[in-house]
């Protein structure tokens, strides 16, 4: 969803200052020496990972800036103050007085400011820790992945009038309709409504990314706060690998006494579906799902990688002949997920979890909340083909809650977990939660994995593993090649396996087990190719190449 000209943002990005360690209420009413000065996105850990036996800082810092906020617009609103996500917990505060408490979730934060804070400079200052909270997901002391500390993305300030489009209940639903066109439905709440102006109504018109209107809808009235209209795409493009055609929705929400707010979102028309015991299809072609497991980060960034650096990941993935990529095991950046929709990868999307998925009331509620976050925030990605519950771990209780809030916020996309001992999930009785299985290296379980999950498919959510292949160890990247080659064997002639996702993109920095670095990627942290992704090349890209190794 983009900034539109009743939504005025401010980025604030630029021009923090940030301190390490425990800090009282007078630095962070802007007391006190400086801090180091710094832009977002920003991680603490940049510099003290990927180093065998130096375990990175985890602990507390904060952050400072002088915002001006500029006088409100005309009409009654509220600015509000919004961060893409980070981990850990923390607090915000405004002239030396908090706020609110933040759990950023992999999601970041979204925060009312004070009605009474006036025009002009103030300052705001955030503090995090990224030590271990057994309520702040993934609720694992030691996952096989860091947990970073930093406000690793933007905030902004947003300026949301009194009446206008709820996008959290904004949806655009695709339907095939007669004679090959294309029924959209849009789907909108209203926020405002106990002062209602008189007859507020809202348009829709829908346009490629080219700009050419191709439908339009309304204007219908509100009524009871809510919207629900259609209309027709006569000669709709479906999004695919090969084709992914984006559309955009706008909407007008008017009254007699004019435009009152705008929203526009990016959608796709997608026709996916899981065929029992056949594969994944999409708009009627089987399709077979290859790709990787990706982590977001990188030595000397953390995992505050600049919005071009998730681009660039998407599109050297593209390049390889991937189509298909799981987020692991945390919700990623938009950047990521935009430039996905526009090459044509395909995701399975999951929540913070590792070994960690419990039935205890404090990660449910957690994990009950970023799925709900999770899925209103990127349901309209055409790309997103799977939402994940949880990795290595079950629980029947959270697995049965994850799923009803999937069921209710996104029907027609279906839910997995990944699974590494089949044995377990029967003994838990998780067998039969999932839509689609998703298995982590048991790949001698397929057929019984088949028949744990309603639409009889699986997904080989990890596979291809070779933690020890170092860049430039010409023996141990032949073992990751001999690998891959091994497993795709097994993988053979099985048309129920729709798919399988290596594991992993590149390697990543971990203290699990005092591990600090894997080198299980098939490119390295920097994302230089070893052979065994020159092979994943050869197997799966469409255009020719030449690669060549050096070798002693």
């Amino acid at each position: 969803m983009l900034e539109t000209p009743l939504r005025p943002r401010y980025d604030i990005s630029d021009g923090w200052e940030f301190t390490r360690g425990r800090v009282r209420r007078g630095w962070l009413s802007g007391r006190g020496r400086d801090g180091e000065a710094v832009d977002l996105p920003h991680c603490w850990n940049r510099g003290d990972t990927f180093q065998d036996g130096r375990r990175s800082y985890s602990g507390r810092g904060a952050y400072r800036r002088q915002i001006d906020i500029p006088p409100s617009p005309e009409g009654p609103g509220s600015w509000r103050l919004r961060s893409e996500g980070f981990y850990g917990y923390g607090d915000v505060w405004i002239d030396g007085r908090t706020i609110a408490r933040v759990d950023g979730q992999y999601l970041g934060f979204d925060l009312m400011l004070p009605k009474s804070l006036s025009a002009g400079r103030h300052t705001l200052a955030v503090r995090l820790e990224n030590l271990y909270q057994r309520e702040v997901l993934p609720g694992r002391r030691d996952p096989d992945f860091l947990l970073y500390g930093g406000l690793a993305g933007r905030v902004w300030l947003d300026w949301i009038p009194a009446f206008h489009i709820d996008r959290n209940r904004v949806e655009v639903v695709c339907t095939k309709g007669p004679e090959g066109a294309e029924i959209v439905e849009l789907r909108c709440g209203i926020n405002g409504s106990d002062s209602l102006p008189e007859k507020p109504r809202i348009n829709w018109t829908i346009s490629t990314t080219d700009s050419e209107r191709v439908a339009a809808a309304g204007p219908v009235p509100i009524g009871d706060a809510l919207s629900d209209i259609s209309t027709l795409i006569l000669d709709p493009d479906c999004w695919s690998p090969e084709d992914p055609h984006l559309y955009w929705a706008e909407g007008l929400l008017e009254t007699d006494a004019g435009i009152a707010d705008v929203v526009r979102i990016r959608f796709g028309i997608t026709r996916p579906e899981f065929r029992p015991d056949e594969g994944f299809f999409l708009d009627g072609k089987r399709v077979d799902l290859h790709g990787f497991n990706r982590h977001e980060s990188m030595p000397g960034f953390g995992n505050a990688l600049p919005e071009e650096l998730h681009r660039a990941d998407a599109r050297l993935l593209k390049e390889y002949g991937c189509n298909f990529v799981r987020l692991s095991h945390y919700p990623q950046h938009p950047a990521f997920l935009d430039a996905c929709d526009e090459l044509g990868i395909m995701l399975y999307a999951e929540i913070t979890s590792w070994k960690s998925v419990s039935s205890s009331g404090a990660w449910r509620r957690a994990a009950r909340r970023q799925m709900r976050d999770l899925i209103l925030r990127d349901r309209h990605h055409p790309s997103i083909i799977l939402w994940g519950m949880g990795n290595e771990s079950r629980s029947r209780t959270a697995y049965l809650e994850l799923r009803k809030i999937a069921r209710e916020l996104d029907p027609l996309r279906p839910v997995t977990y990944a699974e590494n001992h089949l044995y377990r999930a029967r003994r838990e009785k998780t067998i039969g939660i999932p839509d689609v299985w998703s298995v982590n290296y048991e790949l001698e379980a397929f057929e019984e994995a088949r028949n744990a999950c309603r639409l009889q498919n699986v997904i080989a959510s990890e596979c291809c593993n070779f933690p020890r292949s170092v860049k430039g160890d010409d023996g141990a990247e032949l073992i990751q090649v001999a690998t891959l080659e091994y497993e795709w064997k097994l993988m053979q002639d099985r048309p129920y396996v729709a798919g399988h996702a290596v594991w992993s993109f590149t390697d990543y920095a971990t203290e699990y087990r005092k591990r600090y670095r894997r080198q299980a990627g098939l490119f390295d942290a920097w994302r230089r190719p070893k052979m065994a992704a020159e092979l994943f090349r050869a197997r799966y890209a469409e255009e020719p190449f030449v690669s060549l190794f050096v070798t002693d």
